[in-house]
């Protein structure tokens, strides 16, 4: 089984603030694949050796790898110790077993990628192509979400077309060492970085989304402008968006008898140890996050979607678990429950 080959692993993105998803992620994992390698890249804000984690974390590396800054620094992926790898954000948690996956990365050579694909073939090509298809601005909307300035993108590079394709999400995908290396990535960022200058007027960072979409765009770009060959991670390596985990089942999961390998919770509240995740303060926290969270189905929640399933694989003696955590975290969800009501009458928090 390809789990237990030392030439494939798994890869998490971690930074303090999200220590507690990483953890239960790592839980997940484990309970399915107990003998597959994981390694922690660690995020901004990482102090060496101040972690609750019992896998590797990854020094920082050399050259120019050293220099990808903010959630750019999963590409340290490509010059890990993995020679076929599966990345995953930490606000994901698996949630089946993924043998069928890792047989498939497994019996892949040379470059490739494997990512979430939601639209394929002409089911793509012919919305986005078409300004008079009904689906023709859900696709431009889709494809700005993910890559970013459509308009930019173009001007950086003419040859590019940002929308020949569905672009794909970056939380998580498969690949290999032989996929990217560090001049890669040097190449586009120098490029963007010089468009930021000659024609925004402004200095590039690792935060700015003016042409790429952070990571996700510059991955996607990379992917098209290298030719590399896409494959789908469905049907045994998909996700589910956090906003539509409301129905899943602990017990469905520790059955393996959910429909989807992960959830991610991209855009959505994510677990945390804070109260007002779960009954009884749920209801104040939906209430306050109103009509863009608080739709036909979330109103009789019990807790934010897939947090029991969170909870549930949390090492829950870890300090992250412990009352004063909790406390922290609720703290922070009642300013922001403050914060948002004083909004509503036009007045703000001091």
């Amino acid at each position: 089984m390809h789990a237990n080959h030392s030439d494939f692993g798994i890869y998490v993105l971690s930074y303090p603030g999200d220590f507690h998803l990483a953890l239960s992620l790592i839980g997940s994992i484990r309970y399915f694949h107990p003998q597959t390698p994981i390694m922690i890249i660690p995020g901004e804000g990482y102090v060496e050796g101040q972690h609750p984690f019992d896998v590797p974390v990854m020094s920082k590396p050399s050259g120019y790898w050293g220099e990808l800054g903010f959630i750019d620094r999963k590409f340290w992926a490509f010059q890990g110790p993995f020679e076929k790898f599966l990345y995953v954000d930490a606000d994901i948690i698996c949630t089946h077993s993924i043998d069928g996956l890792l047989q498939r990365i497994d019996s892949q050579t040379g470059k490739f990628l494997f990512a979430n694909i939601y639209y394929e073939g002409d089911d793509w090509t012919i919305p986005a192509g078409d300004s008079t298809h009904p689906m023709h601005q859900h696709h431009l909307a889709w494809a700005a979400r993910a890559l970013g300035s459509l308009e930019h993108m173009r001007a950086l590079d003419p040859a590019y077309e940002p929308l020949a394709r569905c672009p794909f999400n970056a939380g998580i995908f498969a690949s290999s060492r032989l996929t990217f290396d560090a001049a890669d990535f040097s190449d586009v960022v120098g490029r963007e970085a010089a468009y930021y200058r000659s024609s925004l007027g402004k200095d590039f960072s690792w935060r700015t989304e003016d042409v790429f979409y952070r990571d996700q765009g510059r991955l996607n770009y990379l992917v098209d402008h290298h030719q590399i060959p896409i494959l789908n991670l469905q049907p045994d390596g998909h996700d589910v968006w956090g906003g539509d985990a409301r129905h899943v089942k602990v017990e469905d999961v520790l059955a393996n008898n959910a429909d989807f390998a992960f959830i991610h919770w991209a855009g959505v509240p994510r677990p945390s140890p804070s109260l007002f995740c779960s009954k009884p303060l749920y209801w104040l926290l939906k209430r306050t996050l109103g009509e863009t969270f608080v739709e036909d189905g979330y109103k009789n929640l019990p807790e934010i979607p897939g947090y029991s399933v969170w909870r549930h694989f949390h090492p829950r003696q870890s300090e992250s678990m412990s009352l004063r955590s909790r406390l922290q975290y609720s703290y922070k969800d009642l300013m922001r429950i403050v914060r948002l009501q004083l909004s509503e009458f036009g007045l703000r928090s001091a």
